[in-house]
């Protein structure tokens, strides 16, 4: 299947989308194919000589060294941190302005140094996403900071972290969809239709996944046969999808006319004709918990996934890489507690630790019973 029609008006044939991304389109259709990555080991592989973990390590202590301040305004949305691992997640954004006071769709760049995500005013049930800003958290030398790179929603970065993907609700001559940009907020263009934008390890690829359920992702790349809507024959996707590696995406999946029962690498590289090459996770028969939004990470080997537990809502759920496949699901933070909202985990880049966005709320009496370790300054 090729490009949609309607997403050829905007990005035009596939050397459109190379002009757009400074992509030389001759080379590109001449090249051999890009060597995809390969699954890693069950096991965990270690962290330690991995490029940004230095980086990592550095804006994570600064973020648990400055927590965001809790709020107790209804319609409360924060970002949250927590090792991939297990154990306390700590508040890392909060109303980083007066107002935009729902955050949510962070995303770590590749180099470790920043974290974008989207800040939407709103009350609780009724968003404002047309007056969305993408906001960062990031360091100056050793000061805690952050940036406003202007409207906008659901940012990815590139994969060498110069420009950032993201969806537009409020733009000129009523071209909402998504949209490039660079890093610093300037040079905005469109690129595609509407929905949510995830960059590929492959420079010349991205997945645009609906906000529906069941969940339509097309694929869009530069060369022609590769782009299309992403078919896995028998299933259906739920929730939005990450990628896992070059070529490979990780989705939460189910039967036709059924609710998602299994977590599944996905081979991408032929959209129509998505193959399974590995399920991570599959509901057994006494199981309540329906998945949703899983990410992997090729380095560790890990999956993190939201669980709903119908009736008692939300928590984070991680698949251990050594356990084998499928795996075992186990809760990702300690006690029986779950959240109304929990959405958009996001692995730092080394896969360390996950990020997330919740509503939930600060203790009752945050005086004398203050949270975990609750994460980051106000930008």
């Amino acid at each position: 299947m090729m490009i949609s029609d309607g997403m050829r008006g905007r990005i035009g044939t596939a050397v459109g989308l190379a002009a757009i991304l400074g992509i030389a389109a001759a080379a590109q259709s001449a090249a051999s194919p890009i060597p995809r990555q390969s699954s890693p080991p069950a096991a965990a592989s270690t962290t330690a000589g991995h490029p940004s973990s230095k980086a990592v390590d550095r804006l994570v202590d600064e973020l648990r060294k400055h927590p965001a301040p809790a709020s107790k305004k209804d319609g409360q949305i924060g970002l949250y941190l927590i090792d991939a691992a297990g154990g306390p997640a700590v508040r890392i954004a909060n109303e980083p302005d007066e107002g935009l006071n729902q955050c949510g769709s962070p995303v770590w760049s590749h180099d470790g140094r920043r974290i974008a995500f989207d800040a939407t005013p709103g009350t609780p049930g009724k968003a404002e996403f047309s007056r969305s800003r993408i906001r960062t958290l990031e360091l100056d030398g050793d000061r805690l900071t952050g940036q406003d790179l202007g409207l906008g929603n659901c940012p990815d970065f590139s994969p060498t972290d110069d420009r950032l993907v993201f969806l537009l609700n409020n733009a000129p001559n009523n071209q909402m969809g998504v949209w490039l940009m660079k890093a610093d907020g300037s040079g905005r263009r469109i690129l595609g239709d509407y929905g949510r934008p995830r960059w590929s390890p492959r420079s010349t690829q991205f997945l645009i996944a609906s906000f529906g359920t069941p969940t339509d992702v097309t694929i869009m790349d530069v060369r022609p046969e590769n782009s299309g809507k992403l078919v896995v024959p028998d299933h259906q996707v739920f929730s939005v999808p990450s990628w896992a590696g070059d070529g490979t995406v990780v989705v939460a999946v189910g039967p036709f006319k059924g609710p998602a029962d299994s977590i599944a690498l996905i081979d991408a590289t032929s959209p129509a004709d998505g193959k399974i090459k590995d399920v991570l996770w599959k509901k057994d028969g006494g199981s309540v918990i329906r998945s949703e939004s899983p990410i992997y990470s090729p380095v560790t080997g890990r999956c993190v996934f939201i669980g709903h537990i119908p009736n008692r809502n939300r928590a984070l759920y991680t698949i251990d890489p050594a356990q084998g496949k499928p795996g075992t699901a186990r809760k990702l933070e300690p006690g029986d507690a779950l959240d109304t909202l929990i959405q958009d985990p996001t692995f730092s880049p080394d896969g360390r630790y996950v990020v997330f966005s919740s509503s939930r709320k600060p203790p009752a009496d945050a005086n004398s019973a203050p949270e975990k370790p609750a994460g980051a300054a106000k930008p």
